[in-house]
């Protein structure tokens, strides 16, 4: 189930959309996780594979629920680390496996630099 999209024209973002009445842990990764995609792209970023994008961005995601005091921020990040979907989920533990010891802007040089992951 689909619960934001990042739009683009032309390869600019041009906004975002999110699905309405989501709780507020869903909704902040959400914005997390396309705010990425809006940085990908501002940044003129070439295009990624979709696990590479994805998993960037689940990443996004993973970083701002992992500051959360909510409960429910573990149970999504969980949700999160375990999927099986192999875009969002192997992507996700692909970008979290590259990260290592490094910052998350380092990675994202890293990848905008390369096209890959480390």
């Amino acid at each position: 189930m689909t619960v934001g999209v990042t739009h683009l024209l032309d390869g600019t973002p041009t906004g975002i959309t999110i699905r309405a009445g989501l709780p507020r842990m869903s909704f902040g990764s959400t914005i997390a996780h396309e705010s990425l995609h809006v940085w990908i792209h501002q940044h003129r970023i070439p295009p990624l594979a979709p696990p590479v994008e994805e998993g960037l961005c689940q990443l996004a995601a993973d970083e701002w629920l992992r500051r959360q005091s909510d409960p429910r921020a573990g149970l999504l990040r969980r949700a999160i680390a375990t999927s099986p979907d192999p875009v969002y989920g192997a992507g996700f533990r692909a970008a979290r496996d590259a990260l290592g010891g490094r910052r998350v802007g380092e990675l994202l040089r890293y990848v905008g630099r390369y096209g890959v992951l480390p």
